[in-house]
């Protein structure tokens, strides 16, 4: 959520984003291979048709077209490599312009924090003292 509203949200002066992961039926088959796009594209594809029907909107735009329009504004993305969720932060930061920063904390999905709260302090607090103090 905080990836869309700041690609839409100049105010925002940096972003820190944890666990950052697919949303709807494209981005979730992006991260599939094989037989098992077809599954995907039906459970996700359901659930988002049944959404805009229930609930009277849309899926949200795909954020791998979201994320390059946060720049120039920092974008630190915090992620935790294959046991991330939807393992989207890489292809967000790739997406993403400069300047960017990514880090693979231990632990599963948003358990950055958790796993190494002193590390995980050292950096936002050093991203956001970079990206906001003169």
């Amino acid at each position: 959520m905080m990836l869309e509203v700041a690609a839409d949200t100049p105010q925002l002066a940096a972003v820190v984003a944890e666990g950052a992961g697919a949303r709807t039926m494209g981005e979730e088959v992006d991260d599939v291979a094989g037989f098992e796009k077809v599954g995907t594209a039906l459970s996700y594809g359901a659930r988002d048709l049944a959404n805009s029907i229930l609930q009277n909107r849309l899926p949200p735009d795909n954020l791998l077209g979201l994320v390059p329009k946060i720049a120039p504004r920092p974008i630190f993305l915090i992620h935790a490599r294959a046991d991330d969720a939807g393992q989207r932060a890489p292809d967000y930061f790739r997406a993403a312009k400069e300047p960017k920063q990514i880090w693979e904390a231990e632990g599963g999905h948003t358990e950055g924090f958790a796993r190494e709260p002193k590390e995980y302090e050292r950096r936002v607090t050093a991203f956001f003292d970079s990206a906001l103090l003169p």
